[in-house]
């Protein structure tokens, strides 16, 4: 069913932060031994995990069919050294999940539709932030007007780059996350016109970031954005918040989570969203404090 609705339609995503006070978002899912990243078992476990986002990635094929995958880690999760984005949609539906079956077979590549089906199949509410779709609009927000819920997905993506035209001129007004790596990025992202901007995925190498000063964080939820830190840990990858993250809070002596807390994070993406969900009940249990829940602006 087409939603052709140009209204702001970020009151799913506020009420949930309201209702939480701090939202946790699952890392490509909640994935195990015998559950891939990025498919509908890795979605539906995230949710019994405690997640209240699913983030899941997005790979355009060759001929314009649009699978939940992670480009780039062909060689790791397939074993093999191929770029989907360069194959034809019959050709990545051969592959299979290398080291990985259940005992129902093999575990094969999903397509978006077949997660979120799969997904709003068994938990209706759930919301999904689809990321690294931007390259592939304006055809697949496009494909996404075809979904009944499209007010449940939430998509993002580099403030630079040309990609911001594409949602302004498309009709239906899905919400947006920008991801910023400096003030100015974000006030980009907060003057935009004609997108249905919900918040700031905020990036910060080191703690002498801008966005670990309270007062700047301030200055963005005054002006109605939620704010989203990520906590998940990249192999080999740059810190993504200041190494308060996952490693730090389950491994480590550092504040961790308690630090994104702290600071008045609405929304923390996280591998381990169970453990997450602990700290947090267990934080309000003992000193009643949570992230502040905020409600935006239409």
């Amino acid at each position: 069913m087409t939603e052709t609705s140009t209204a702001p339609r970020s009151s799913t995503l506020a009420a949930l932060v309201a209702s939480r006070g701090a939202a946790i978002m699952a890392h490509r899912g909640t994935p195990g031994v015998a559950v891939v990243e990025n498919t509908a078992r890795a979605a539906i476990a995230a949710v019994l995990s405690g997640a209240d986002i699913i983030e899941i990635d997005v790979t355009g094929s060759a001929d314009g069919i649009y699978f939940a995958f992670h480009d780039g880690e062909e060689e790791r999760l397939l074993g093999r050294d191929v770029d989907l984005l360069t194959l034809s949609s019959r050709e990545i539906r051969q592959f299979c999940f290398a080291r990985v079956s259940t005992p129902s077979g093999d575990v094969r590549i999903e397509t978006i539709d077949q997660v979120l089906s799969a997904l709003w199949r068994r938990f209706p509410d759930t919301l999904v932030n689809l990321d690294r779709s931007w390259n592939n609009w304006p055809d697949f927000l496009q494909v996404l007007d075809g979904f009944e819920r499209g007010s449940q997905l939430i998509l993002k993506s580099p403030v630079v780059g040309g990609h911001l035209e594409h949602l302004q001129d498309h009709p239906v007004k899905y919400p947006y996350v920008g991801i910023c790596r400096t003030i100015a990025e974000v006030e980009i992202v907060l003057a935009l016109a004609d997108v249905n901007v919900v918040g700031v995925e905020l990036l910060a190498p080191t703690d002498s970031s801008p966005f670990l000063d309270p007062t700047v964080l301030a200055s963005f939820r005054d002006r109605g954005a939620l704010l989203i830190a990520n906590a998940e840990v990249l192999p080999g990858g740059p810190d993504l918040f200041a190494g308060h993250d996952d490693d730090e809070s389950i491994f480590g002596t550092g504040p961790g989570w308690n630090r994104l807390l702290d600071l008045g994070f609405d929304v923390i993406q996280t591998d381990w969203p169970w453990l997450l969900r602990e700290s947090i009940e267990k934080r309000r249990a003992s000193t009643g404090r949570n992230a502040q829940a905020r409600v935006l602006s239409p």
